[in-house]
């Protein structure tokens, strides 16, 4: 039975400009002295061409933090980032506590210290400091996912938690989960026999304490379908006796479906993405879920709010309003109105000078506006 309360929350908009690009790749290393600890992680972004250490684009980002399951690593999670990263985020995928025998408080504090300090670590880094913006999504799968609930006991800095089959951790990713006030999303799979729904995420979900926190199971789905096909993870799939009922690709085409909405809403405040979230979580065959929030109740006001960016900008400006008809007027210190587009999102503006404007967008009886710097 579905239960649904309200999620909307109002975010600035991210400097970013809606693309695919290519996926650049770099070996990195942070160090918390607190703990006299090197956290190693391969960091994947947008870049201007596919390579290793290639440069980034230019713009701002927001970043996703990433712990892998037991005895794996980053590269079994190929189809996430390279889903994610062209649509514009940085996606820090830990390659600590990789062993037979991993600590789990310490996998835990890893990924809270990367989602603390990642961003003003990069301030000062040659490559990155223009590139990382200020917002952290911690996300894990298995061990990984646990420890993304247990990191909530050592930072409430991230902008959600969103886990896939998340196993119980020592000490306990349940008991935890009571500390995290963060919207939260907890990922199963129906069919997962290595770490069961009813002892693992369901029990992790139910142990939040997030205002908005929402269990979202895959039919058919089993446990290592969140990763890519791995000898560690599919052996023990095989001995658990989990029972698959869709192919590996169909599970990943789900996750990221929903996923890409929902960043798109959370990190960069897309308020047509969160409606197509609501109507995914709302209407698909494809998966079972539960809330705490209702995502019907959104009121008149928030559907009809729009962003702009980048601004300021020297090219285009990119609209983002949940509303399918509008018009946008650029409006010059004079009152002229200099340019006018009617339900177009992207707007050339590289012929105006440079100077202050007012953008202008009107939806129904409503007229918004706002500045716009032009340079």
């Amino acid at each position: 039975m579905k239960k649904f309360v309200s999620i909307l929350m109002l975010l600035s908009p991210v400097l970013l400009f809606a693309q695919d690009y290519p996926v650049g790749y770099r070996e990195i290393s942070v160090y918390d002295s607190n703990r006299e600890r090197d956290i190693t992680a391969y960091a994947y972004y947008p870049a201007v061409q596919a390579e290793e250490n290639a440069s980034p684009v230019e713009g701002t980002f927001p970043y996703i933090v990433f712990g892998h399951g037991f005895m794996m690593n980053q590269g079994d999670y190929d189809y996430l980032y390279n889903y994610l990263v062209p649509k514009g985020y940085f996606f820090v995928s830990l390659t600590t506590e990789t062993g037979a025998s991993p600590d789990h408080e310490t996998y835990a504090q890893d990924l809270a210290f990367v989602c603390d300090n990642f961003y003003d670590l990069m301030l000062d880094d040659v490559v990155f400091h223009d590139c990382v913006g200020p917002k952290c999504v911690v996300m894990g799968h298995s061990m990984g996912g646990g420890a993304s609930h247990l990191a909530s006991s050592y930072t409430q800095n991230m902008e959600a938690i969103i886990t896939f089959a998340a196993a119980e951790t020592d000490p306990s990713a349940i008991d935890a989960a009571a500390n995290a006030n963060v919207p939260t999303i907890v990922f199963y799979g129906e069919g997962d026999a290595v770490a069961p729904p009813d002892e693992n995420q369901i029990p992790i979900y139910n142990s939040s304490n997030s205002d908005c926190k929402i269990l979202i199971g895959i039919n058919g789905g089993i446990h290592c379908y969140f990763a890519e096909s791995q000898w560690a993870c599919d052996f023990g799939e095989t001995m658990s006796g989990s029972d698959a009922g869709i192919e590996r690709e169909e599970q990943h085409d789900i996750v990221t479906d929903l996923l890409g909405l929902y960043l798109d809403k959370k990190l960069k405040g897309n308020h047509a993405s969160f409606l197509q979230f609501v109507d995914s979580v709302d209407n698909s065959s494809r998966i079972t879920t539960q809330a705490s929030c209702d995502f019907t109740e959104i009121t008149t006001d928030e559907l009809y709010q729009f962003e702009f960016y980048p601004n300021p900008t020297q090219d285009v400006i990119e609209i983002n309003i949940a509303s399918i008809d509008f018009e946008v007027s650029i409006i010059n210190i004079m009152g002229q109105t200099v340019k006018e587009v009617h339900n177009k999102k992207l707007i050339d503006v590289s012929d105006l000078k440079p100077g202050t404007y007012v953008i202008q967008v009107i939806t129904g009886s409503r007229s918004m506006r706002n500045k716009v710097i032009i340079w």
